[in-house]
């Protein structure tokens, strides 16, 4: 098995939830609270799974 993807996103302020995603790192000056986080981290698997089967197509899936 492969181990997950590294995900690049922004969390909000309370660091519980994934609020945007990117491709790669951002300037921290203009997008803050940035971390990198694994495809299988519980926020990110919360934010794919609130998205619609339009927008998951091109999400990396929970784990990949």
């Amino acid at each position: 098995m492969n181990a997950p993807t590294i995900i690049h996103c922004q969390v909000t302020d309370d660091e519980n939830s994934v609020k945007t995603l990117f491709s790669c790192p951002q300037d921290p000056e203009v997008w803050p609270m940035q971390v990198e986080m694994k495809s299988d981290d519980p926020r990110y698997v919360a934010f794919y799974e609130a998205q619609s089967d339009v927008m998951k197509v091109g999400l990396v899936r929970p784990g990949e």
